[in-house]
């Protein structure tokens, strides 16, 4: 009875083990199985994004927009049109869909003078880009509006010293896509007088 006795704790000893280490055994493969399966994501993720880096991502804000583009020729031609003896440099850029132009003048030019100035760079501007092609909104084949280039022609005479603004003159012509006529501002004066007074005041 005695040698039964412990052969049967023997095989029920053995089926005990077995099965804690089946048990055990399951619970490491699918700890592994949560740790692993996370870190092959993040693994792919950083291959892709590694193999991607040298490559820029392209997207066009202007698609199926600026029907008549503006190509590099056209600003040379803009940029040489710009020429008169009061002006010390003239420079043309085309960024988000402005041409931009900035005319910095001789510091003893007059207001009258460089309003004129001001107006004469809009008129070669658009003889060289017509507006109702290059800076008005088109209206294409199903109706929807076709956006078109904004101008913008900044002239002034200098930049200020800090806290100094009295001899600047800086004036604005900009003719914006949406709109039908241009417009004409000068940056340096006050808007508002009495605002203006009043904040000075305070």
């Amino acid at each position: 009875m005695k040698k039964n006795k412990n052969t049967k704790e023997k095989v029920s000893t053995n089926k005990t083990t077995k099965t804690s280490f089946l048990e055990s055994n399951w619970i490491v493969r699918i700890t592994a199985l949560v740790i692993i399966i996370p870190l092959v994501i993040v693994a792919f993720l950083l291959l892709t994004s590694i193999e991607g880096s040298g490559e820029p991502v392209v997207g066009n804000r202007f698609k199926n927009q600026l029907v008549n583009k503006i190509d590099d020729a056209k600003l040379e031609e803009v940029e040489s049109a710009l020429v008169y003896n009061n002006v010390e440099s003239v420079s043309v850029s085309l960024k988000s869909a402005t041409l931009r132009i900035l005319i910095d003048t001789n510091n003893d030019i007059s207001k009258d003078a460089l309003k004129q100035l001001t107006l004469d760079a809009y008129k070669k501007v658009t003889a060289i880009l017509p507006v109702k092609t290059y800076f008005t909104n088109l209206t294409g084949e199903d109706g929807e509006t076709i956006k078109m280039y904004d101008l913008e022609i900044n002239v002034y005479n200098l930049i200020p010293e800090e806290g100094e603004t009295t001899k600047q003159l800086y004036a604005v012509r900009y003719k914006n896509a949406s709109s039908d006529k241009s417009h004409f501002e000068w940056i340096t004066s006050m808007k508002n007088k009495e605002v203006v007074e009043s904040l000075m005041k305070d």
